[in-house]
């Protein structure tokens, strides 16, 4: 989405002014150093403020930066104090745009000089150098932005890194070890170790691997519903015992006599004397054989 930019201007936001003046305006000029507007896009990724170069020349008569025509480079000249009480003050570089709809007021949007303040490196700088990133630019303008070499150059990224890291001691590879013969009695040889299939890629050993762990995990969990099926069946099966019996000993439990039913225990009719009470008997046979009862003659 394109904007456009009315004009650019220097102030100080509150407090006294390292320049010598409180605000200037008219800033943005085109490169025939006409005051001048412009549609401009916004970039989060541009590494650098792409204005004429005319703007760029302007905006650096009031700041204490020079361009440095090797690197084609804004310079902060940090040699004195100067730059560093603009960096430092709440000075500002303002971008002025159209008001916004329905509204009647310009918006400026105030940048500090704090932000504006950034450092070259390696492998643009031996040394870290801070710059101001204000880039000339025009439509017809070929010039390459981009950082030299840095996307075919392959050792950028160990020499900028270099003097932040220390580097750590290889460890010694460990040599492979040849297979150990053991001796044992009788004829003398040798115990080879058998070998494996060659030529076996490690994506195929890599396979052959999950393979075996799928099956053994199959293996154990059939093994697991199994014996989860059997436990299941064992309590059923004991479930139904425990109720087999239970109707068996309220069976039993019935009084079996008449004189059970009308002379209940002592512990269950409340009474305080309790009797002991004898399941009945078979009739003892009448004969010679039973000590209560008398010898029966022969002739009965």
């Amino acid at each position: 989405m394109s904007f456009t930019l009315l004009g650019r201007s220097i102030g100080v936001e509150t407090g006294g002014s390292p320049f010598d003046f409180e605000e200037k305006k008219g800033l943005l000029l085109s490169n025939t150093s006409q005051p001048s507007t412009l549609t401009v896009n916004p970039d989060p990724g541009a590494a650098y403020i792409h204005l004429p170069g005319k703007t760029c020349e302007e905006i650096a008569k009031y700041l204490t930066i020079t361009f440095e025509k090797s690197l084609k480079y804004w310079l902060w000249n940090t040699a004195g104090d100067a730059a560093k009480k603009i960096i430092t003050s709440p000075a500002y570089l303002g971008f002025t745009f159209p008001p916004a709809p329905s509204a009647s007021n310009n918006v400026t949007i105030k940048v500090p000089f704090s932000l504006l303040n950034l450092t070259l490196d390696t492998p643009i700088t031996k040394t870290p150098t801070s710059y101001f990133p204000c880039q000339a630019y025009t439509p017809s303008d070929d010039q390459n932005l981009d950082l030299p070499d840095v996307f075919t150059n392959q050792t950028l990224f160990a020499q900028s890194w270099s003097p932040n890291w220390t580097a750590l001691p290889k460890a010694a590879v460990a040599q492979p070890t040849s297979a150990i013969n053991v001796a044992r009695p009788g004829p003398t040889t040798s115990a080879v170790a058998p070998k494996g299939p060659t030529g076996m890629s490690v994506g195929a050993k890599a396979g052959i691997g999950l393979s075996a762990a799928a099956v053994a995990l199959l293996a154990i969990g059939v093994v697991i519903i199994f014996a989860r099926h059997r436990r299941q069946k064992q309590a059923l099966e004991l479930q139904s015992l425990t109720a087999a019996n239970a109707e068996t000993i309220v069976f039993e439990d019935k009084p079996s006599s008449q004189f059970e039913l009308e002379h209940p225990p002592g512990e269950l009719g409340g009474g305080v004397n309790y009797y002991t009470y004898e399941l009945p008997t078979a009739t003892p046979e009448m004969g010679p054989m039973s000590p209560l009862s008398p010898p029966v003659p022969k002739d009965q």
